[in-house]
């Protein structure tokens, strides 16, 4: 199982940033 840490590796930065917006929208 490594397309994880492809996928993190591809769009690691993309993947926070989405994660912290939709964090800061449902805080």
């Amino acid at each position: 199982m490594h397309a994880l840490t492809l996928l993190e590796s591809k769009g690691y930065d993309s993947g926070v940033v989405t994660l912290r917006y939709r964090v800061g929208r449902a805080a």
